[in-house]
């Protein structure tokens, strides 16, 4: 949310997918209003997504988790999931994402964002799984180099 009210600084994206007044109603709010900080302004806390926000989340990262196994190693990846969050988006959300709305483009950079952010996180972690530690790099080398020696 944080780009997106960088980006376009819509007034109207902004209360449709954050909430200032918080209800506290859940313990998670509850360190969401502890959490505060200086502005300019005097002070300020972190504002928490909406339930439509929280919504359209989930669904779009319960579509990377079904089809990013399937679909990673082809080609625009970012596209075919953005279509598919989109399409399942329709069938909850249907007015979240129509082209007609002020805000379509925001909601469009939202949704590529999102999984742009989301595939660079999944791919440093495979990486990262990937990668021979250090000790079984040495450990390797070292037996070569004694082997050598004989």
């Amino acid at each position: 949310m944080y780009v997106l009210n960088n980006k376009f600084s819509c007034q109207r994206c902004r209360s449709e997918l954050m909430e200032e007044d918080m209800r506290l109603d859940e313990p998670n709010e509850l360190l969401i209003l502890k959490r505060s900080f200086k502005t300019k302004d005097g002070m300020s806390h972190l504002t928490a997504p909406s339930s439509l926000m929280v919504q359209v989340t989930d669904l779009m990262l319960t579509v990377f988790q079904e089809n990013f196994d399937n679909i990673k190693s082809r080609h625009q990846v970012v596209k075919t999931l953005v279509d598919i969050a989109r399409s399942k988006l329709t069938q909850v959300a249907s007015e979240w994402l129509a082209v007609d709305k002020p805000c379509s483009p925001h909601r469009e950079f939202l949704l590529r964002y999102c999984m742009k952010l989301k595939i660079q996180k999944q791919t440093v972690w495979l990486s990262k799984a990937m990668r021979i530690p250090k000790s079984e790099k040495s450990t390797s080398s070292q037996k070569v180099t004694n082997v050598q020696n004989l």
